[in-house]
């Protein structure tokens, strides 16, 4: 509070001690860093989510470069499917899925082994169709190749 005696301000000790103890600046950055170690577990779900989604973006790119050199070519182009190896496989390029990815695959062309498949690009654009479903413990995508069309969709989908 503010006293006036003959034109002067005075101001008392209460209205000097207006800043923070060095206690209180270190309680507030204690709490800040315990916030902030906290967080990046809340970001784990979002950074495996991202990673799912990029590897199903790569076998789409993948599959889509099979069915364009297919109609360029004038020859039916081949993806190799092996779910037990984690591996992709087109014109000697093999896509190596993370650990944590699990490969489920619906192809027509399946080998002897229920493991091992192939989608085949034929040269006018059509294909043997399949699904693939690309799963982790929190999400799913699958990618649908039209056997009529050859046309190769991605959708997010509920985890296994």
């Amino acid at each position: 509070s503010r006293h006036h005696q003959l034109g002067v301000t005075v101001l008392s000790s209460s209205a000097i001690a207006k800043g923070f103890t060095l206690i209180e600046l270190l309680v507030v950055i204690s709490l800040l860093v315990m916030v902030m170690s906290l967080l990046p577990p809340l970001f784990r779900p979002v950074m495996e989510h991202h990673s799912l989604y990029s590897e199903s973006q790569r076998l789409v790119l993948l599959m889509r470069q099979a069915r364009n050199e297919a109609m360029l070519s004038q020859k039916s182009q081949r993806i190799e499917l092996d779910a037990s190896k984690q591996r992709i496989a087109y014109n000697n390029r093999h896509v190596e899925l993370s650990a944590s990815t699990k490969l489920d695959a619906k192809v027509s062309r399946q080998s002897d082994n229920s493991q091992q498949g192939s989608i085949v690009f034929y040269a006018d654009g059509s294909s043997s169709g399949g699904r693939l479903l690309l799963a982790d413990n929190h999400y799913a995508f699958a990618i649908d190749v039209n056997w009529v069309t050859g046309q190769i969709q991605l959708s997010k989908q509920l985890p296994m």
